[in-house]
């Protein structure tokens, strides 16, 4: 009897353990949607409270309106499309313009948050850097540049994402903080630079000289020069300006040839191209191109171009103009003409040695280009000229054509060509003579 008694004893404290835990675990799923509950509301906005305020910001008292422009602030950036919408039903100045400030506010705020989550690597996608990171690449390096050029030029960047007239209006605005500004430019920063290159890839926007020359001095900034030598920077700032150079300007395709041999841009070699097919057309190349344009032009042939460029080059072994002022080597007065840099052009396409090939005053070992003052020949070495140029045409046409074209310069050259030739640098800078290449 005694054993029944506890059994059934027993029996009960289960029943009542269970029942107890099962009123345990309702209490806890309870508390646990009431939490969620509880998040959900301090997420969601209070609709109440909103059109309060509002109200309050249309109200005659100035201190209402301060207060309750303060208590939509901190509401947070949640409440931003609440107030887009009434932004676009407001017709109140006053209401109007403190609702777009504090549209601005939260904005910014959460701008602010998204570029710094943005800026430790988390996968998003701000406006522009889609078509920003086309040419940059991502990395840390890359973003922290979009950062600031979004920070510092906005509408360049979102016109990026928009049409042409968006880009052409944003370019508009931006090249005249530039044009006549000799500060802006002791100022520049990368973000400029970049800032301006942005439009380049679409054809639908005009550039001008007035741009080329905004570029070109942004290059030569410090900010700009400090980019060329940042290898995370280096290849994007190429590409973009090899664009640039695709689309320069008459007057500054000098100065685009000389910038691309300078930091390898192959796209020079279309500018080359023109300016030597223009040369070797039916008017005489003096008409066309000045010396200074056709010796860059050929040494960028010498670098980017083929056998077949050797034909553009060519006729110009029979110009005689000046290509650099005369200077001194080894105690020598050196004359270089743009036939040398002709012939120097058609050796180094063909990868001949400076030396072997007849150049006398050559003392720079490369195998990339030459000094255009290294290539002249001194009064005493006109026959060493000759020589050279008469080798570089049998490169070119073949020995037969060449001997005749050799024979009959020699019967009607006038002996006084150099002298008479004399006169004929007005387009050629100083410092050519003592540039680089």
């Amino acid at each position: 009897m005694q054993s029944f008694r506890t059994a059934i004893l027993l029996l009960a404290c289960s029943i009542a353990w269970s029942i107890g835990h099962a009123d345990d675990k309702d209490t806890q799923g309870k508390d646990s949607q009431a939490k969620d509950s509880q998040a959900k509301d301090s997420q969601a906005i209070d609709r109440e409270a909103v059109d309060e305020h509002l109200d309050a910001l249309r109200g005659p008292r100035f201190v209402e309106r301060e207060r309750a422009a303060g208590k939509l602030y901190v509401m947070g950036p949640k409440l931003l499309p609440v107030l887009r919408k009434e932004l676009k039903t407001e017709f109140d100045g006053e209401v109007r313009s403190r609702i777009k400030q504090i549209i601005d506010r939260l904005s910014s705020n959460s701008l602010q948050e998204q570029l710094e989550a943005f800026l430790s690597g988390q996968d998003l996608t701000p406006e522009g850097w889609f078509e920003f990171r086309r040419w940059s690449g991502d990395s840390g390096v890359t973003r922290r540049l979009f950062v600031e050029v979004l920070r510092k030029h906005p509408e360049m960047v979102k016109a990026t994402t928009g049409i042409s007239r968006d880009r052409v209006m944003a370019l508009r605005d931006l090249q005249s903080q530039f044009v006549g500004n000799p500060n802006a430019m002791l100022e520049a920063e990368r973000a400029d630079l970049f800032a301006m290159l942005l439009p380049v890839y679409d054809a639908q926007v005009p550039t001008d000289e007035k741009y080329d020359q905004v570029i070109w001095m942004l290059v030569q900034s410090t900010a700009g020069r400090q980019v060329l030598v940042d290898k995370s920077l280096r290849t994007g700032l190429k590409q973009l300006l090899s664009q640039w150079v695709r689309r320069v300007s008459p007057m500054w395709t000098d100065n685009a040839m000389r910038l691309g041999l300078e930091i390898d841009l192959p796209a020079i070699r279309e500018i080359a191209v023109d300016v030597l097919e223009r040369a070797s057309g039916p008017n005489p190349p003096q008409a066309l191109e000045s010396g200074s344009r056709l010796t860059t032009a050929m040494r960028v042939m010498g670098v980017y171009g083929s056998l077949d460029g050797c034909k553009l080059v060519l006729p110009l072994l029979d110009d005689h103009r000046r290509a650099a002022l005369d200077t001194y080597i080894n105690q020598r007065a050196i004359r270089t003409e743009i036939a040398d840099v002709a012939a120097a052009t058609i050796a180094l396409i063909h990868r001949k040695d400076f030396r072997k090939f007849g150049f006398p005053n050559v003392v720079t070992d490369s195998d990339a280009s030459f000094r255009v003052f290294e290539v002249g020949f001194g009064s005493d070495q006109l026959d060493q000229r000759a020589a050279v140029h008469a080798k570089a045409r049998r490169l070119v046409v073949g020995p037969e054509e060449s001997s005749e074209k050799s024979s009959a310069e020699s019967s009607d050259r006038p002996a006084g060509r150099d002298d008479a030739a004399k006169g004929d640098s007005s387009d050629v800078s100083a410092s050519e003579s003592r540039k680089p290449f």
